[in-house]
């Protein structure tokens, strides 16, 4: 005796099975990429000038042969001369409101061969971001 199976729902039943696999598929696929773009910008912003939020400078040293640099107190090295005393990396550029006051950030942005590359922040005396402009060899970019 022949069974007697419900052939429109077991097609229907494997044919979900199948587009609930493809679309699992298919959602790994889409989070695994989102994370490389999340990893490659990460990259992106660390290789480039990182910003920072510290308000006094620890160390200023003068190397031999003209090198001048500051590190800050994330330990980042900043304000960087090279031995043609060409502004190299990321630079930040401090003044005092008062004698009360600590420094406080005037702009940062990075130089590429004593140029303005990359994007520049500029602030406001009680710190707040002014204005973000882009510049490419030390003119500003589009």
């Amino acid at each position: 005796m022949a069974a007697d199976y419900d052939w429109p729902l077991i097609i229907l039943t494997v044919f979900l099975i199948r587009w609930r696999l493809i679309l699992l598929n298919s959602l790994m696929h889409l989070f695994r990429n989102l994370v490389l773009i999340v990893i490659i910008l990460s990259t992106v912003q660390f290789t480039s000038c990182k910003s920072s939020d510290k308000k006094s400078i620890d160390v200023i040293k003068k190397e031999p042969h003209g090198i001048t640099y500051e590190i800050n107190l994330d330990h980042d090295t900043i304000n960087l001369t090279d031995n043609d005393g060409l502004k190299q990396g990321k630079w930040i550029k401090y003044t005092a409101i008062n004698i009360v006051d600590k420094l406080k950030k005037m702009e940062e942005g990075c130089y590429l061969n004593g140029k303005k590359e990359g994007y520049w922040k500029f602030y406001l005396p009680d710190g707040q971001l002014k204005d973000s402009i882009l510049y490419k060899n030390d003119n500003i970019g589009r």
